[in-house]
């Protein structure tokens, strides 16, 4: 199903769409109320669903439904909604405009999701819901409604990287550098927005220009000033320092 306010976006996707054999559109929406509708009576395996349209947003739609929900494949101009998107566990995030290449690989991700599916019952397949907001009222997040991914914007791309992927998480000038096992990712981003974004107590500050993942500690060394010296698994070493202190006592507690 797609669905779509702009008339034009729907028309080129359906036109793209016709030349996957495994795919069928069983609907066509141009709005959230519409969607919504069409959903519970069509009941389609996938839905490339817009962000942004009147009314009712696609996150909004995705809210409104009763389980099982279909698979989703979330469409904007707006790269901004790409982590709110996983939250809701969507397979896919599309950003305008995007190419046929692009669009090869959001097939093949659905592709595997649906196959595996296949032997699971229809009344339990992907019940997760968007939270009203993301905080519970107490303002902590739950773990069960973060994201297993980080994303993150780099070189004109969105990057959907694994949480136990990343190793740590260092300063650079008005950057920071996400190291994982594979590679770093540049990152414009300051170190405080990006340690927000992180699943604590999963990762840990150390220092001003330090985050690490605490899975991937190897020792932790006494050096002076009472500070420490933190050595990860690969040998990189990371200075912990007084002021994040009381911060590694608790983690070793």
């Amino acid at each position: 199903m797609i669905v779509d306010d702009e008339k034009g976006a729907r028309e080129g996707l359906f036109l793209m769409l016709k030349a996957y054999e495994q795919l069928e559109v069983v609907g066509i929406c141009t709005n959230g109320l519409e969607a919504i509708t069409q959903i519970d009576t069509l009941r389609p395996d996938l839905v490339f669903l817009d962000i942004q349209m009147p009314q009712v947003s696609g996150f909004e739609v995705v809210n409104s439904l009763e389980p099982p929900l279909p698979a989703f494949v979330f469409i904007t101009a707006f790269d901004e909604y790409a982590l709110k998107a996983f939250e809701v566990h969507a397979l896919d995030y599309l950003l305008k405009p995007f190419t046929k290449k692009r669009l090869d690989e959001a097939i093949a991700h659905v592709s595997m999701f649906l196959d595996k599916e296949k032997g699971v019952p229809k009344e339990t397949r992907r019940i997760v819901k968007l939270p009203a907001d993301n905080a519970s009222s107490d303002g902590v997040v739950d773990s069960d409604e973060l994201s297993d991914k980080l994303v993150i914007k780099t070189d004109g791309r969105l990057y959907f990287i694994e949480w136990t992927s990343v190793i740590w998480i260092q300063a650079y000038d008005y950057y920071v550098k996400v190291h994982t096992k594979d590679k770093y990712y540049l990152v414009r981003e300051s170190m405080k927005s990006m340690e927000a974004r992180l699943p604590a107590p999963a990762f840990l500050r150390v220092h001003k220009s330090g985050i690490v993942n605490t899975s991937f500690i190897h020792s932790i060394e006494p050096v002076a000033n009472n500070d420490h010296l933190i050595t990860l698994q690969g040998g990189v070493k990371v200075k912990s320092s007084r002021s994040y202190s009381a911060s590694l006592q608790k983690w070793l507690m």
